[in-house]
């Protein structure tokens, strides 16, 4: 035990020979830090006039407001505009295509060659398919592409952030968090990109093919489809979250006993535990700032990848499912279902999105908001 005091001794007197100061302490441990490969990797993705990450994590750590509510409004307000200005002519097809389908329901009956009004009725189908396609299309790569860019994103930032936990809070709190993070980042790219994303692409296909029948058989096999995209989301969503709770229990209690006992053999020291006791909370607490700094910087930069993205798919869905909703009241129910179900495809997407974005999320927030024992 004596030759443990020696070494802690030498320790304490090396570091008050030192004079370490809180500013240049924090300051020294912000300039190991790189964010250029990070700020390139999003850098494209990111709404115009937004702050560098290094701006951002100075004002994050002079408690400024990173990103204020009316700014992130504008944003989505702005998208919503542009979206529905691109989006004006799917609702305008759907509509007329809606009322072309009604009247040749109608005209079939003054007809002696119906077959001719049948082939203009699966014309106009075959055209309203062409356009809901591209729609739902278009819905598929904003979400591939968000997810690709927030998985990017992290994985770049993820590992220099962890190193900032496990120096302000503990290495199992660290190790423990990490792991979980990239088993998010793996499920999200696993799961979603390669099954779920995919399986709403079939859904969308079945449905055209099920619209062009002309009898709804497939009814039960897309809602089969739509439950297994459902379930295995929120099984992703339950299984990680859970594991987070249960880690978040667990591993900062562990670093806190060693710290602890560490801090009270230092202030056991004659003479000048209490000198001891002030130089870790200085420390610790310009570890802890710079640690949520970084936390709150990946937070924000997070909410910017995916606020755009989900708002243009929000629009989508909208003009889908409002157009479906119009003509349901004059046309074919073939027409309806279709537009419809591909609304209902494009919601699916637009929940995979914000079940990545939730997923990554609350996992950050989770390691940001961990503080040190005291």
């Amino acid at each position: 035990m004596r030759k443990y005091r020696l070494v802690i001794s030498f320790v304490l007197f090396f570091m008050l020979s030192l004079q370490v100061n809180a500013t240049e302490l924090k300051d020294e441990l912000l300039g190991e830090y790189d964010f250029t490969e990070a700020q390139e990797s999003v850098e494209d993705s990111l709404p115009q006039d937004t702050p560098s990450m290094k701006e951002l994590l100075e004002k994050a750590l002079h408690g400024e407001i990173l990103i204020s509510p009316a700014n992130l409004c504008k944003i989505a307000v702005e998208s919503v505009k542009e979206e529905a200005a691109a989006q004006k002519e799917l609702f305008a097809v759907i509509i007329l295509s809606g009322l072309l389908a009604a009247l040749c329901k109608n005209l079939a009956g003054f007809c002696e060659n119906r077959q001719i009004v049948s082939l203009g009725y699966y014309f106009i189908y075959l055209l309203l398919a062409i356009y809901l396609l591209n729609a739902f299309m278009q819905a598929t790569q904003i979400a591939d592409e968000c997810i690709t860019h927030l998985i990017e994103f992290l994985q770049v930032l993820l590992p220099s952030y962890f190193i900032a936990v496990g120096v302000a809070v503990g290495s199992s709190t660290a190790t423990g968090f990490y792991q979980i993070a990239m088993l998010g980042i793996y499920v999200v790219w696993g799961l979603m990109k390669i099954l779920l994303i995919p399986g709403c692409c079939i859904y969308m296909f079945l449905t055209i093919i099920n619209g062009i029948s002309g009898e709804d058989r497939m009814a039960s096999l897309l809602r089969l489809l739509l439950k297994l995209i459902q379930y295995v989301q929120k099984t992703c969503m339950t299984v990680i979250g859970g594991l987070g709770i249960i880690q978040g229990l667990v591993s900062p209690v562990l670093d806190g006993v060693g710290y602890g006992a560490a801090k009270k053999i230092l202030a056991a020291i004659p003479g000048v535990g209490n000198v001891t006791d002030a130089t870790l909370q200085m420390v610790t607490g310009s570890l802890l700032l710079l640690k949520n700094g970084i936390g709150a910087v990946i937070l924000v930069v997070m909410i910017l990848l995916c606020v755009v993205p989900l708002v243009r798919i929000t629009v989508i869905v909208l003009v889908l499912k409002g157009g479906s909703a119009l003509i349901g009241m004059v046309t074919d129910f073939r027409i309806v279902q279709c537009s419809d179900r591909i609304g209902s495809g494009s919601l699916q997407l637009l929940k995979i999105l914000a079940s990545a974005f939730a997923l990554n999320f609350v996992t950050v927030a989770m390691v940001a908001s961990l503080r040190g024992s005291n």
